[in-house]
């Protein structure tokens, strides 16, 4: 699973819910989530810039997950899948065990102090979830 934030995203500050092409639904009124269509035993989570955050400015990716194979909204709880990029560290990965299911439902949900647009020199985003 990837997604990607294009150097021009003006999304402002806040709580997003980040779908596959980059576009973010405020996470207090909707979600994207995708379907796992395998199980995932162990997984790895990457988030890099290809630009530099501002000083101060930070990008916070989390994976939240419900439970399948009727996943509910109430249900999408944060995993420790994790990162926050910054203008000292510009990617992050974190791996380890997973315990996910196909058929659980995932969100990427992004927290942000600015647009991606207002870094110190603008670049995009990616975001890659991977598990075996």
């Amino acid at each position: 699973m990837s997604w990607s934030l294009a150097s021009t995203n003006t999304v402002a500050a806040g709580t997003w819910s980040v779908s596959t092409i980059g576009q973010g639904l405020n996470r207090s009124s909707g979600k994207f989530v995708q379907l796992l269509s395998q199980n995932c035993a162990n997984g790895t989570f990457r988030a890099a810039t290809l630009g530099t955050p501002a000083a101060g400015q930070t990008h916070q990716f989390t994976l939240y997950r419900a439970a399948g194979p009727n996943p509910l909204d109430a249900q999408l709880s944060a995993t420790a899948y994790s990162c926050q990029l910054d203008s000292t560290s510009r990617s992050c990965t974190v791996s380890g065990a997973a315990g996910f299911n196909a058929g659980d439902a995932l969100e990427l949900v992004w927290t942000n102090s600015a647009t991606v647009a207002e870094q110190a020199s603008p670049g995009p985003i990616g975001i890659a979830f991977s598990c075996q």
